[in-house]
């Protein structure tokens, strides 16, 4: 006998407003305190280690590898939000495809942004005329006009 679909979404709700400041939880973060909930279940609530062990995806048993598992992927920060929103953010084979689509198109107006988590390389970036990059130790930090248009972007030699 295990917990209905509705009483593990509202164990979720309750655990991610609980966790998290703004009410925006750390993936890795709930894991890891789920897989340690899971651990403080005695062996005789099979159903509920089952239960727990579904919410994480893997096995219900705390690891202290956990968060070396889950790797770390390239993300966009610090965009101009709401002033520019990106409706497309993927990577297709090793180009990064961004679309960006500003709520006020204003070409004299320069918006920036950063990418972390990529190699400190040179990045061929195509799309939108005016934009720029400048590569960083940590990060790609884009510069371009507020318009609505896409852009992509390859990465160079070192």
């Amino acid at each position: 006998m295990g917990l209905s679909a509705a009483s593990l979404e509202w164990l979720r709700s309750v655990h991610d407003a609980a966790s998290s400041p703004a009410g925006v939880a750390d993936p890795l973060d709930t894991a890891l305190e789920l897989g340690q909930i899971a651990a403080q279940i005695p062996a005789w609530q099979e159903p509920m280690r089952a239960i727990m062990a579904k919410l994480l995806g893997a096995s219900s048993q705390p690891s202290s590898t956990a968060r070396s598992r889950i790797e770390r992927c390239p993300q966009v920060v610090d965009v101009d939000f709401p002033n520019l929103a990106m409706t497309r953010a993927e990577w297709v084979r090793n180009s990064l495809h961004l679309t960006l689509a500003p709520a006020s198109p204003d070409p004299s107006h320069i918006t920036e942004f950063r990418i972390v988590g990529v190699e400190p390389r040179i990045w061929w970036q195509t799309g939108i005329d005016g934009a720029a990059t400048d590569v960083r130790s940590d990060c790609v930090v884009v510069r371009s006009p507020l318009v609505a248009g896409d852009l992509a972007f390859t990465p160079g030699s070192y």
